[in-house]
């Protein structure tokens, strides 16, 4: 199960994280997330976060739209929403990046 822009609190995340195969899938959002969401995203364990883009919606905040041809969101900007969730989770985008890399290789069995 994917939780696709997932933005529930810990104990959502305990609650579901207790089901076999569930993921908890982060975008764009994370920018605006209040305490109680941060809260969530910490929670969720390292080998059940992914990250999405949600193009073309959901433009990461502080996202740099200067590069020519990205004028609205696009998988361009998943670096972008590591680096945000690195932020929360208090890790560098490279954690974030080679775990979240790791777990879209099992979830969809690549």
């Amino acid at each position: 199960i994917q939780l696709h822009c997932f933005s529930g609190g810990a104990k959502v995340v305990k609650r579901l994280g207790g089901y076999p195969n569930t993921y908890f899938s982060f975008g764009g959002l994370v920018g605006k997330f209040n305490e109680y969401q941060k809260a969530g995203l910490r929670e969720v364990p390292g080998d059940r976060l992914l990250l999405e883009t949600d193009s073309p919606y959901l433009i990461p905040k502080g996202a740099d739209r200067s590069f020519p041809g990205v004028g609205e969101n696009s998988p361009f900007y998943l670096g972008a929403v590591a680096q945000l969730v690195g932020e929360v989770r208090g890790v560098g985008p490279d954690v974030v990046l080679e775990a979240t890399h790791h777990n879209a290789r099992t979830f969809f069995r690549m």
